[in-house]
C-alpha cells in the first residue's frame, strides 16, 4: 500500500514497501545475503489481516540504489539503515523478522536497539562465522557444493576472504555487533581486497542460477 527511497547516506537510497494493514502490529522483514534482495514471496509470510509489513532492499540490493555498491556497504551501517526507515516510518517498535542473513541482521540490530524491538522471528540462524555448522564445517562444504556447481572452485577461499577481511564482526563492550570496517578498523590488505572484488564478480554474475545459488 505504499512504497519509496529513503536517502540513507554514503550515496545510498534504500528501497522499501509496506503491505498489509496500516496501523496493524507493525513488522520489518530483514532478507538474505548479503547481497539479496526482497521477493514478491516474502510478502507470502504474513497474515496482511493482522500485520503491518516493512520490506526493503538492503544497501546495494534490489532496487536500491547504487545497485551492487560497496562503498559504505557494512554491518554497522545496515543496522542504522533499519533504525533511519523506523524512524522515517514513524513507528515506535517493530517485530523484527529475518532468515539466514537477515537473521544475524535481526540479531545484530536487537542487540542495539532492543528498545525498539517488539520481538524477534528468525530462521536458518546465521553469522558467518567459524561456529556455524559442525565446527564451522557446514559453511564450508555449502561454498564448496557453490563453487562446484556453478564451475568456480575457488569460491570458499573467496568467501573466506570475504568474512576474514571485509565482513569481521565484533562484539563491542555494549553489545553491539558492528562491521570489521567500522570507524576505527583497519583496511583489509591489497590481497583480501583483491579476492574481495574476485567474491563481488562472482555475486554479480547475471546468471540466475549463480545469483540465486550464492544468496
Amino acid at each position: 500500500y505504499e512504497s519509496g527511497m529513503l536517502d540513507v547516506g554514503d550515496g545510498h537510497r534504500i528501497r522499501y514497501e509496506r503491505v498489509g494493514t496500516p496501523g496493524a502490529k507493525p513488522a520489518v522483514f530483514l532478507h538474505g545475503g548479503p547481497g539479496g534482495g526482497i521477493r514478491p514471496a516474502n510478502r507470502r509470510t504474513y497474515d496482511p489481516s493482522f500485520f503491518d509489513v516493512t520490506l526493503f532492499d538492503q544497501r546495494g540490493c534490489g532496487r536500491s540504489t547504487p545497485l551492487s555498491e560497496l562503498e559504505g556497504n557494512n554491518t554497522q551501517n545496515l543496522i542504522e539503515d533499519i533504525e533511519k526507515l523506523r524512524k522515517h516510518l514513524g513507528i515506535e517498535k517493530w517485530l523484527v523478522t529475518g532468515g539466514s542473513w537477515g537473521s544475524f541482521l535481526s540479531l545484530a540490530y536487537a542487540q542495539a536497539y532492543p528498545e525498539r524491538c517488539l520481538g524477534l522471528i528468525v530462521r536458518g540462524i546465521f553469522t558467518g562465522g567459524d561456529d556455524d555448522g559442525v565446527d564451522g564445517r557446514i559453511v564450508d562444504q555449502l561454498f564448496v557444493i557453490v563453487g562446484v556447481s556453478v564451475g568456480f572452485d575457488g569460491l570458499l577461499q573467496l568467501f573466506q576472504a570475504f568474512r576474514v577481511g571485509f565482513c569481521q564482526v565484533q562484539r563491542t563492550d555494549q553489545g553491539v555487533l558492528g562491521s570489521g570496517l567500522g570507524p576505527n578498523a583497519t583496511a583489509p590488505s591489497h590481497t583480501n581486497n583483491s579476492q574481495l572484488n574476485l567474491f563481488h564478480d562472482e555475486l554479480l554474475k547475471t546468471d540466475l542460477f549463480i545469483l540465486r545459488s550464492l544468496t
